[in-house]
């Protein structure tokens, strides 16, 4: 209701949602070019540049940077890159204090919990729910009330942005012609990890870019709108550099490359992470973000997660979708997640088939698309209504056992 509210007050909004769109589809389509300009660009502006291909070279690349500098308390900016490699788990366990700065990513860090939604980690927890985990984890006296929560958590993060020795936070857009890093937020907490400490690590996916920095405002005009209902965000953070921090920049693949290439799937890239697809899903409303299983969830989940995670990710996931076009009406990139969806779902169904099931369906569909074969399929509607005996039902079918085990034939 607050995004419908909002875009009425944006003048040719559609217009603006071809561009964008226009803008990532030249990206995709000339990706490596326009990545190595932004290496050189970046280089030269003072980021370390560093290139990961997976998860694991991500994960070993910042802490070779972290102990190198004797990183004891690393303060983080909301990161769902940083969620897909689980990188605060990692840090953890080799004695690097990882504190989530993001109130939601705090909460949910507590917690021990996934967050569960792309924008809003921790819109499945009431505030009650907060006020106990806040009064067990942080020894304060419970309250509910949202102004108090949010304060006591500003307290015990304030004394942790003081004293942290490097921040670590993702990145909303890499500009190709200026080197740039861009950073949107509404708390400042993203603002203060790359600032306060004298060492700042920026994790990012390699589709990020964009060609020019001119291209910039359809985006900031687009992303808040979508993601939160607002006009713009609180904080827009333009990173070219600095000499009195030092930056790194771990470019991330795991996946990415790979999904450039795929005619049927490429178009997931252009995603800007807004999140409002998930906010359209009736799927979504219902069942929340943890059902999804992996780090992304909504209508976009299913295919990142397919990408982050390999052939084996989606699982049931491509079923999890009513098919009602919301999500691809809602994308302000006008990404057909639908139809990618439901690609998805014919692949996974296609990889779990058994050549008896491949056989069956292929002369289901010799029947029913070739004209010349009418005396088959009349020759087969008789063995079918034999196997009926008279009844105009079959509840059980050789060779699709499985099948009929759920469903019956019914024959006229």
């Amino acid at each position: 209701k607050k995004r419908d509210e909002t875009l009425k007050d944006i003048p040719d909004y559609e217009k603006i949602r071809e561009k964008i769109s226009d803008i990532k589809d030249r990206v995709i389509k000339n990706h490596q070019e326009l990545l190595e300009k932004f290496i050189r660009n970046a280089s030269e502006r003072g980021f370390h540049i560093h290139t990961a291909s997976s998860s694991d070279e991500a994960r070993e690349i910042i802490l070779y940077i972290l102990q190198s500098h004797d990183t004891g308390l690393v303060v983080k900016g909301k990161s769902m890159t940083s969620e897909e490699i689980e990188l605060d788990q990692f840090l953890i366990r080799h004695n690097i204090e990882t504190l989530e700065t993001d109130l939601g990513e705090f909460i949910i860090q507590l917690a021990g919990e996934k967050p569960a939604h792309i924008t809003a980690p921790a819109i499945h927890m009431t505030r009650k729910t907060i006020g106990r985990l806040f009064q067990e984890k942080l020894k304060v006296d419970y309250t509910e009330s949202p102004e108090e929560l949010t304060l006591i958590a500003r307290k015990y993060l304030r004394e942790k942005f003081f004293r942290a020795d490097a921040g670590i936070t993702g990145a909303n857009f890499l500009v190709a012609d200026s080197g740039a890093v861009v950073l949107v937020e509404n708390e400042g907490n993203i603002r203060m990890s790359t600032t306060l400490p004298s060492l700042h690590i920026i994790l990012t996916g390699i589709e990020k870019l964009i060609p020019e920095f001119k291209d910039l405002k359809y985006f900031l005009n687009i992303l808040a709108p979508n993601g939160t209902g607002q006009r713009q965000t609180g904080y827009v953070s333009i990173l070219t550099g600095s000499d009195e921090v030092e930056r790194h920049i771990v470019l991330l693949d795991n996946g990415r490359k790979k999904f450039l290439k795929n005619r049927d799937f490429y178009e997931a890239l252009k995603c800007i992470k807004c999140g409002a697809c998930a906010n359209a899903c009736p799927v979504f409303e219902i069942t929340g973000g943890h059902p999804y299983g992996g780090t992304y969830s909504g209508p976009i989940g299913i295919l990142w997660n397919y990408m982050a995670y390999g052939d084996e990710a989606p699982g049931d996931l491509p079923y999890a979708c009513t098919l009602c076009g919301a999500c691809t009406e809602i994308c302000p990139e006008k990404i057909d997640l639908t139809g990618m969806i439901l690609k998805l779902r014919s692949q996974q169904y296609r990889k779990n088939l058994t050549w008896r099931e491949k056989f069956i369906i292929s002369s289901w569909k010799t029947m029913f698309t070739n004209q010349e074969t009418n005396k088959f399929f009349s020759f087969f509607l008789k063995i079918f209504r034999r196997a009926a005996r008279g009844k105009g039902v079959i509840h059980k079918l050789p060779f699709l056992e499985k099948w009929t085990k759920e469903r019956d034939i019914e024959i006229r």
